[in-house]
Order: structure tokens, then sequence, then C-alpha cells
């Protein structure tokens, strides 16, 4: 409301523009109501994304008729109020609405994302359309009943207010500098879009952003066929290094997997769930290297961690909790495993590789008892009562049971647990059979130790193993180099391999997006050169779209930032936002000349660019303003992914406000042709009208 009144000067005008704001967003609200979405911090940020937008359609038509209102008080014979409104309404509504379904098709590309990133994104991209679109209504109804109500006999300042006069100055004398020196502009212009283009294959990539949450899980890993004792003793020593560290408030350590758990979890894998205390909160990131330095150290350990969301996500994409997993197809087991073990070692020779593993590795020991059918039948048992016994001796069977004070107690006969762990004492097991001879059971089955697999992995009724991997910096700088490094790894005949994760789901949200977003592109310039009849009008609006990757850019490299998906849905809007911009300021161009009778010359291109500079400007700020609480907490629990977002969104706002209002006109000016039409009339009113 500020911002408006400033820019405005006049408090009638200033509500007139402001009421566009909470009637649009409470239109969305319901509009999301009434379709069964949720008011959540995505689709909050969709309405927060939309206020600049929401309010420039209000703002270029009140400002619009505000200026041509006060031009009319001036002329020595005054047209009627309603026609000099009907007028002015008139001349951007064509603008106003192929600007709004244009930045609506720019986002349709988002609806699109499947899988989680589809979930993420859809509620924002909804809110956000049906926030515009409701400020389109809105602008076209309310708005100029208001300015009627409000404006229509009311004394107008012919001036501009100050803040506006001085801008106006300011930027006059800018435009015509540049004015002045086209060539080296453009040049300066080309080269800051090049190098901003040629420096985004160097920029970090990841799928979703590091989440600040106060919970890490730490795993670790040791050689198959570990003892659950020899974990827990490695795992207690590790709690006990975090528990006197000041970044962690509690710890809670998981191994081995209870009686009746759904998991399968072995005896050489665990984790420990962390808390962190207010000071490893502070930066959970440097709390991360500080507690993962702090436990390693032991050989043939290897550790890695995540946040708790971070590890839901990857398990959801991919089945594992890593972001990067590479799926060998294949029929023979053998073959699988040493194929497997060959992909794990290329991996870890990739920059940025932790904690690669083999999800389902061969080496376990195991104890292999083959009953001896010649010896069952010399002594007068059957496989089954032999198979029976080594249950028993193992897994226990119930043969009783104890009923007191109303509960029931198994009686279960098992080996003693000093026993089961000892390999060699299976064989001294006595069998007694029918005619009560004993026999042991070392002389009806062939017992040895050998080395053996725990786990066999199946997909779609097919063997398969998983080779995963945390990465340490850009995942898909990570994938990029993994590709290469296995393209040239001989497998087995017949033998596959598949890349996933959410490092891959990553570059397929990104080249879907991409890949939408072009077609999009493609069929909003389609639409206008149909609308507009003219090439050389949407060839410029094409040239500028460029403008706004070069502020999104460098506000990434500034921010450190990688380019999540949250970032690429952040140049979406910034496309969508110079869009809007440039049609409405070669739209009025085009009015300038073809209602008002002006030639097409610099002077009307100076024009019609200080008539544009107030609402451009307005609309820049209303959205900085709007977007600035989540960039500057972009770093706060809950802000992960909407403030590279917003960081995004403010380069590219400063990109596209300065290029738009500086270079559009001079390029306009050169190719842009705007022919005369029959100057506006009473009966032109009444047809408009009518």
């Amino acid at each position: 409301m500020l911002v408006l009144y400033l820019a405005l000067r006049n408090w009638r005008t200033a509500l007139v523009s402001f009421a566009a704001i909470p009637l649009s967003l409470l239109s969305a609200a319901l509009i999301l109501d009434h379709f069964g979405f949720s008011l959540n911090t995505l689709s909050l940020g969709g309405l927060a994304i939309a206020l600049g937008e929401v309010v420039d359609d209000a703002v270029v038509g009140v400002e619009n008729i505000h200026r041509r209102l006060r031009e009319n008080r001036g002329l020595a014979q005054p047209r009627p109020v309603y026609e000099v409104m009907l007028r002015a309404t008139l001349e951007v509504r064509k603008a106003v609405i192929f600007a709004t379904f244009s930045v609506v098709i720019v986002f349709l590309p988002i609806l699109r994302l499947t899988g989680v990133a589809g979930r993420l994104f859809g509620p924002l991209a909804l809110a956000y359309m049906f926030a515009i679109l409701s400020s389109l209504a809105v602008a076209l109804t309310v708005t100029p009943a208001l300015a009627m109500l409000l404006l229509g006999h009311r004394s107008l300042d012919p001036a501009d207010p100050p803040l506006v006069a001085r801008a106006k100055r300011g930027y006059s004398r800018l435009l015509g500098s540049v004015h002045r020196r086209t060539g080296p502009v453009l040049a300066l212009v080309g080269v800051i879009v090049v190098a901003g283009l040629a420096s985004v294959p160097l920029l970090r990539t990841s799928f979703l952003p590091r989440f600040n949450e106060n919970d890490l899980i730490v795993h670790f890993l040791t050689a198959p066929g570990t003892s659950l004792a020899t974990t827990m003793r490695i795992g207690e020593r590790a709690v006990a290094i975090m528990q006197r560290m000041p970044e962690v408030a509690h710890v809670v350590m998981h191994a081995g997997r209870a009686h009746l758990s759904n998991g399968n979890a072995l005896t050489n894998k665990a984790e420990i769930d962390v808390g962190l205390s207010a000071k490893g909160n502070a930066d959970s990131a440097d709390a991360e290297r500080r507690i993962l330095e702090s436990v390693r150290g032991a050989p043939g350990v290897r550790w890695w961690a995540n946040t708790f969301l971070t590890e839901r996500i990857h398990e959801t994409l991919s089945g594992v909790t890593a972001p990067v997993v590479v799926t060998i197809l294949g029929r023979h087991l053998s073959a699988l495993n040493e194929d497997a073990r060959r992909v794990a070692d290329a991996l870890r020779q990739v920059p940025g590789a932790a904690g690669v593993r083999v999800q389902a590795p061969p080496g376990t020991p195991e104890l292999s008892m083959v009953l001896d059918r010649g010896a069952l039948t010399r002594y007068g048992f059957t496989p089954a009562e032999v198979l029976k016994a080594i249950q028993t001796c193992y897994s226990g069977s119930t043969v009783g049971r104890v009923y007191t004070a109303g509960a029931s107690v198994p009686i279960v006969v098992v080996l003693s647990p000093a026993l089961r762990a000892d390999p060699a004492a299976i064989a001294e097991v006595p069998l007694v059979n029918r005619e009560g001879t004993v026999v042991l059971l070392g002389a009806l089955a062939r017992i040895r130790e050998r080395s053996g697999q725990s786990l066999i992995l199946h997909r779609g009724a097919q063997r398969v193993q998983l080779v995963t991997a945390n990465v340490s910096g850009s995942a898909g700088q990570f994938v990029a180099r993994a590709r290469r490094r296995l393209a040239h790894l001989s497998l087995a005949s017949g033998d596959y391999l598949r890349i996933g994760g959410t490092a891959a789901a990553s570059g397929q949200a990104r080249l879907q997006l991409a890949l939408d977003f072009g077609l999009a592109l493609a069929a909003i310039l389609g639409l206008l050169v149909i609308a507009l009849h003219d090439g050389r009008t949407v060839a410029l609006l094409a040239v500028n779209l460029p403008f706004a990757l070069v502020g999104g850019v460098a506000a990434i490299w500034i921010a450190g930032l990688p380019v999540s998906l949250g970032a690429a849905v952040g140049f979406v809007t910034v496309f969508g936002i110079t869009l809007r911009n440039a049609i409405m300021l070669l739209s009025h161009y085009r009015s300038l000349v073809t209602e008002d009778g002006l030639p097409w010359s610099w002077e009307t291109a100076r024009l019609g660019a200080m008539n544009r500079l107030t609402p451009i400007l307005m609309t820049a700020s209303v959205t900085a303003l709007g977007l600035l609480p989540l960039a500057i907490g972009a770093h706060l629990p809950g802000q992960e992914i909407e403030g590279p977002m917003a960081i995004v969104i403010l380069g590219g706002l400063f990109s596209s406000t300065a290029l738009t209002l500086l270079v559009l006109p001079t390029l306009a000016l050169r190719f842009a042709r705007f022919q005369a039409a029959e100057p506006w009339n009473d009966a032109t009113a009444q047809s408009a009208a009518s």
C-alpha cells in the first residue's frame, strides 16, 4: 500500500489499485478450497509470487485511467468522463488479457511435473494461476467501477507525484544515453547474456535442496557377516562420542531387526538417530560434517548421513535411502554380484562419491547343511524330521504352555545362545530315531561353513543388484561423471544397468520442464503472431526473454545455491513476468501509434517507455516485497524449496526490469513497425461500449 501511494501520490488511486490484492487472493483461495486444495507453505508461496502481477493488472488500468483523466482535464474542450475512462480501459484491456493468459500458459508445464516434483509444485502453480486469473477478472470489472466512483468526478493533480517525477527525469536521461550509444550498449548486453548462458552448465544441480531439519540419520556399514555384537560395539563408541558434542542433543541407535519387523536390516549395518541441539540447528550442514568427522576412523567402516525428510524422498523415488541408485539387471546371481562389485569400484573413483555400497552384497558367512540321503535311510530318519530338529535348534519350537495368573507363557525348546553362536556345535546335536537310537546330526548331514548371500533382490520378477551412492557436492554433475565412467564398463553377457534415484529424477524433471516450457513458449508466440499480425513485435518479445535469465543465474552464483527444481520453477516465473512486461510495453507503443496517431519515432518510443515506467516499477517493487521474506529466510526450516525460488525471481526481476526499460525501447525503435489507424471518435466509443 505504501509503494502504491508513493508512486501514485493519490490515496483514491492507490486504494483502487490495492483493492485488487485482497479480492484476487481471496478469490484464488476460494477456488483452491473448492477443488480440495489446502493452504500450505507451497500454495501460499504461489500467492506470494503472484502478488506483483495481481496488483499489476489493476495498476495498469488505474494508472492509464488516471493519466487519461489528467490529460482530458487539460484540454480546451474536455470529453465526457465516462468516454475517457472507457477509452483508457479499452486501451489496455487486450494487452492485459494476452499478458495474463500468456503467463498462465507459461505455468502449465509445472502442472505436468509428475511424482514428488508434481506433488510439491502443483499447488504452487495452481495458486499462482488462480490468483492472476482472478486479478484479470477484478481488473476488468471491479477496478473500472471503483475508478468511476472514486476518480470520475474528482479533481486530479496534473503533475506527476514527486517520487515519480524524479524517477522519470532520471530515467529519461538514462534512456537518452542508451539511445545515443546504442551499439556499445547492445554489445555489452549481448556479452552479459552470452556469459550468463555459458555459465549455466557450471552451476551445481540437485533435485531438492538440503532440508534444514533438527534431526539427522547417521548410517554406518561394515563388512558382510559382521556380528551384531561387533556392530553394537562400533555404534556404542560412536554414540558416546556424539553425546559429548555440543551440537548434539540426544542420540538413539538402531541395529539388527525385531522378530516381527518387516525390514531386512543386516547385522553389519546400523543407523543412529541424532537430535541436534540449538547450536547444531544454527548450522545443520556444519554440524553434520563435524559429527561424521568425529566418528570416522575405524578401518572398513563406511559412514554417511541424511536428514529424515531427505531419506524419505529418496526412498519414495527409488526404494532406497540414497540419491544415486544404479540398478543392474540380469539372470545369473554370480554375474550380477561381479558386475555390482565393478560398478561400485567405478563409482568410488568418481569425485564426490560418499558411502558407495552394494545393497545385497555376497560374502556373508553362512552354515551349509546338506542332508545325506544314504545316512538318513540307514539310520531311519526322514528329511522332515531332521529339518525340524535344525529349526528347533536355531528358531525354537513351542512344546507347551504355562498358564498362571491369567497369562499364557509358551515353553520353547532351543539351543543355548553359546551353542547357537558356535558353528561346530550343531554337528553334536543328538537326534533319536523311532527305535530309540541316538545319532548325532553330523552323521546325517554334511555341515560346513561357506560364503553366501543373505539377500536376493528382484524387480519385475527379474534378479537385480543395487549399487547406491551418497553424494557430496552437485548430484547432477556426479551423475553425469558416473554415466561417462560406467559407459566404458563391460558387464556380463545379458546384464544391463540403469541409473536412478533422486539425482536422475532431478535431471528428468528439469528436462521435462524445459521441453514443456519450450512448447508453451512456442504456443504463446504463435498465438501472439495470430493476434497481433506482427512477427517483428513477437520476435522482440522472444529476444527480451533471455534478459530474465541473466539476473537469475547471477543470483544463484552470488547466493552459492545449486540449481534445484525450486530454482527452475523460479526461472519459469521470471520468464512469465518478463513476457508480461514486454507485452504491455509493446502494446502501449502500438496504442500510441494506432489510436493516438503519433508517428513511430524516438520521441514516441521514449514517451511510451515513460508512461510504462510507473506500472513496471510498481510491479517489480510489490513482487520483490512479497518475495523478500522468503529470500531472506531461505536457510530457515520449511523454506528450503521456496527460498531459492524467491532468490532466482528477485535476481531475474532486477535484470529483466532494467533491460526491459533500457534496451527494449531501443530495439523496438529499430525493428518494430507500427502503423496509424483511424483516430478515436464518438462512433468508435459507442461501438466499443456496445
